[in-house]
This record gives C-alpha cells, structure tokens and sequence, in this order.
C-alpha cells in the first residue's frame, strides 16, 4: 500500500489563530456582542502574522521554484476566502434590504439616516469585487458593506506581493522591509 504524505500542521499554532479569530469576530460584531476588549483589534495582527507563517511553510518553496504560479496561489486564496465571504455579505445586503423595506433607519450613525437603494447596490458591487466603497454603509462605519473584508482586502493585496516577489526575496531583504 503506498501511503502519501500528509501535510505538516501546526496544531498549536491553528489554536491560537482560532482564539484570535474568535477576538476578531467579537471585535467585529460590536453591534451584537457589546463593547470588545480595548486591545482586541491586536488579535487581527497576530492573525494574520500566523497565517503568513502558515502560507509560507506551505507554499513559500512552491512559489520560490515556479512550481506554483501567482495566479494560481491567487486562485487559492479566493476559493478559501470568498465563499464564506460571499455568504457575509449576502447576509449583510438582505440585512440593509430589510431596512429599506420597513424603511428603518440605519444603525451606523448618530444620524441614522435612511438607506438609498442606489448606494447599497453600488457598494454591493464594489463589495463583491472586494474592494472598499465611497460610502459608509455598514454597521461600523468601515467602507466595506462586511466590516472585516477591510482586512481581507488588505490581506489579499500582501498575498498578491508575497506571491509575486516576496518568496524569492532574500532574509536581508525581508529584515529592512520589516523594520
């Protein structure tokens, strides 16, 4: 019987990414778990420190060899962030639909004004694209209709640089860009 080998986990170090995400969700949903820690949003560095740790070890050699392309890392990082995300913000528009349709103010501002369909449906697009909008339609003020695909969006920018140069770059390199 040939067996293949199973990838290396690091058990220890997905359970802390878990307590951090755990930090992030309760950072993030304010609005629904009260008032977070002063220093919660530390979990979203530490966070994202360790799955870069991860995504090295798993495909730095990869990239750095040309076995694995940009694209195709790409690729892999949208099939594992988008479909949760998608569900998100799904959640999030049929959220300011309902709003509109029992034409509820939005709870986003001091001024609680009514909601434009016109600016959701843009924002929805932009959101959809992953990218950050012109307006302030969300439930934090942030200018993502899901209020952590700023992070996201962040995240996929630094994966796309990683994958392109960062690999290859060498540790002198890595220390001045750093510090």
């Amino acid at each position: 019987m040939i067996t293949t080998p199973q990838p290396e986990r690091f058990v220890l170090l997905d359970g802390i990414r878990g307590v951090a995400a755990v930090a992030i969700v309760h950072r993030h949903a304010e609005f629904f778990f009260g008032r977070p820690d002063a220093s919660s949003y530390l979990a979203v560095d530490l966070f994202f420190a360790l799955s870069g740790f991860v995504l090295a070890h798993a495909y730095g050699e990869r990239l750095r060899t040309g076995k694995v392309s940009t694209f195709t890392f790409m690729k892999a990082r949208f099939y594992r962030l988008y479909p949760l995300y998608i569900i998100a913000l799904t959640m999030m528009a049929a959220f300011f639909v309902c709003l509109y349709a029992l034409d509820l103010p939005t709870p986003i501002d001091d001024l609680h004004r009514k909601i434009s369909l016109g600016e959701l449906a843009f924002t929805l697009l932009t959101s959809i694209l992953f990218l950050p909008a012109p307006f302030t339609l969300t439930l934090n003020g942030a200018l993502f209709l899901v209020s952590p695909a700023w992070s996201l969006f962040n995240e996929l920018v630094a994966n796309v640089i990683y994958a392109r140069w960062g690999a290859r770059w060498k540790s002198g390199a890595l220390a001045i860009i750093i510090s």
